[in-house]
């Protein structure tokens, strides 16, 4: 089994055979996992996505798995550019939206994508 901790928490990649399994100490988006972040205008950070390629083209094996609340609770992982505390806030809504509230901070998402990055890399 992979282990690696990065500064937002430890992260898990066991594997066996054909498997693999992301284990993550959080409530990740799922656009973070299979693709999709966007550059929202509103967003209080104008930067293109940071947490690319999604975690699930980066895993060996047939068989993907991604487990999130594993071993601890950090709050949610929001990819940088989604990140919204302030307003105009993203897609014109008019009051904040909660996830921010329960996350870590803007720079975990990435941080965690890069610890199961490395534990990807053969």
């Amino acid at each position: 089994m992979n282990t690696n901790t990065s500064r937002s928490g430890q992260v898990v990649l066991p594997t066996s055979g054909r498997r693999t399994s992301k284990r993550v100490t959080s409530e990740i988006y799922p656009e973070i996992v299979n693709g999709g972040i966007e550059r929202v205008p509103g967003g209080n950070f104008s930067v293109e996505p940071v947490e690319v390629p999604p975690l699930r083209e980066l895993m060996p094996g047939r068989i993907k798995f991604i487990f999130d609340l594993a071993n601890e609770e950090i709050g949610y992982l929001i990819p940088k550019s989604e990140w919204d505390r302030q307003p105009p806030y993203l897609y014109g809504a008019k009051k904040k939206i909660y996830g921010e509230i329960n996350s870590v901070g803007p720079d975990a998402a990435g941080q965690i994508h890069e610890a199961l990055r490395a534990l990807c890399r053969p």
